[in-house]
C-alpha cells in the first residue's frame, strides 16, 4: 500500500463516519409526563432539563435512535395510527347504516 493509497482510505473512511455521526449525533429530549419528544429548558448546571410544555423535569435525552427503542416510540405512532383508521372505519359504518335501514324501510312499503 502506498502513502496516497492509505491517505484517501482515511478520508474515505472520515467522510463516510461523518455521515453516520450525523445521524446518530442530535439530541432529543423524551418528556415521560407528555409521553413524547418535547423542547426543554436546562435547569441549573447539571445534566437537569424540564418540559417546555408540562414544565416537569421528568425528561429523558438522548439520540432519536435511544429514545425511540428504549421508549417503543415507533410503535406507538404505529399503534395509534391502527387505532384512528379502526375508528374511521367504525364512523364510516354509522354513517352507513341509517342509509341501508331506510332503504330496507323503503323496500319493504314498495313490497306491500
Amino acid at each position: 500500500m502506498t502513502e496516497n493509497n492509505g491517505v484517501a482510505e482515511v478520508e474515505v473512511a472520515a467522510v463516510v463516519a461523518k455521515e453516520v455521526v450525523k445521524d446518530e449525533s442530535p439530541i432529543i429530549f423524551y418528556c415521560k409526563d407528555c409521553e413524547e419528544v418535547v423542547q426543554t429548558a436546562r435547569v441549573g448546571g447539571k445534566y437537569v432539563y424540564s418540559c417546555k410544555k408540562c414544565g416537569t423535569k421528568n425528561v429523558a435525552f438522548g439520540t432519536r435512535k435511544s429514545i425511540y427503542g428504549f421508549f417503543r416510540i415507533e410503535e406507538r405512532e404505529k399503534e395509534k395510527l391502527r387505532e384512528k383508521k379502526r375508528m374511521e372505519k367504525m364512523r364510516q359504518l354509522k354513517e352507513n347504516k341509517p342509509q341501508k335501514e331506510e332503504e330496507s324501510a323503503e323496500d319493504l312499503k314498495n313490497l306491500e
